[in-house]
């Protein structure tokens, strides 16, 4: 992970990071093994033993994230009564998207396996990457020198960006 964070400079503050990550392994799930529960335990049987056969990219592996965080604002007592405790904030984000296994199938049940078929190996597939801009614009207000009302007015998916969260188990 690489970190950017900068302190307030003239009303002016931007934070920012970036992820990199490769997660695989043998099952995304605490019961993605629960198969081998009953096999045999004889290592005259299963030479092998459990021993992992095949490691794959993992469910949850995103291998890029990041964001940028942009806030600009004006102070109590700084650009008069209009401006003061006046504050717009970004937030960006980005995902290059998470495995998924394309497949072929039938029936109501997405998540049933026994009305699918993988075409391709575990993970092998990564849904489309996404982005999206956040906006929140914020005033404060002293109240009868009692205390503060903060007021905020946020728009989610500011630029109406079209992001594929998810795909279809059986059909990709």
């Amino acid at each position: 992970e690489i970190a950017y964070y900068m302190r307030r400079i003239e009303r002016f503050k931007v934070d920012a990071n970036i992820t990199f990550s490769d997660a695989r392994g043998t099952g995304s799930f605490p019961n993605s093994s629960r198969g081998i529960v009953g096999a045999p335990l004889d290592p005259l049987l299963t030479p092998s033993g459990f021993t992992p056969q095949y490691i794959s990219p993992l469910d949850f592996n995103q291998s890029v994230r990041g964001s940028f965080n942009i806030d600009y604002r004006w102070g109590k007592g700084d650009g008069g009564p209009v401006l003061q405790q006046l504050g717009i904030t970004f937030l960006g984000t980005y995902s290059s998207g998470h495995p998924f296994t394309r497949g072929i199938g039938s029936g109501s049940l997405e998540l049933d396996a026994r009305f699918r078929q993988p075409v391709e190996p575990l993970n092998a597939s990564t849904t489309p990457a996404t982005f999206q801009v956040d906006m929140r614009l914020d005033k404060t207000f002293n109240v009868a020198d009692l205390f503060d009302l903060n007021i905020s007015f946020y728009v989610i998916n500011l630029f109406d960006a079209e992001n594929v969260q998810n795909v279809f188990m059986r059909t990709g």
